[in-house]
């Protein structure tokens, strides 16, 4: 046996054993977007997020910040790709980006981070001209 080919033996043989023990997680759920990204508080916001790999059994959707209690939606319906879900926000909510979180009936999460603003309601000042 040539001895110049034992090291490339023996490097395909440790890259087929880390390939084989490592495993590639080619199913984790994906946020592609938040509509509509914004809510306001003393409201109701219903939001359609899509993605990819929802679990199609059972799903949970929640908002969270540090230092605030999570908001947790009221999930209408969900596909694979598409989760329907409504928040009540309440008017002592932080304001700010809070992160959105699906976390699918196996306990897995994916978050997008900053990925829902509350707001307050807009209200309207004057109206120009009379």
């Amino acid at each position: 046996m040539n001895h110049s080919v034992l090291p490339v033996f023996f490097a395909g043989m440790i890259l087929l054993l880390v390939l084989a023990i490592v495993p590639v997680n080619a199913e984790s759920s994906t946020i592609t977007s938040i509509s509509p990204p914004v809510g306001y508080t003393s409201k109701s916001t219903t939001v359609t997020i899509t993605g990819m790999n929802f679990n199609t059994s059972s799903v949970e959707v929640k908002l969270m910040m540090d230092d605030e209690t999570n908001i947790t939606s009221t999930v209408s319906s969900h596909t694979n790709n598409s989760i329907v879900c409504r928040f009540t926000i309440s008017s002592s909510k932080e304001l700010g980006a809070w992160d959105l979180v699906v976390i699918n009936e196996d306990e897995s999460e994916v978050v997008k981070r900053g990925g829902f603003t509350i707001r307050n309601p807009m209200t309207l000042t004057s109206i120009v001209p009379r």
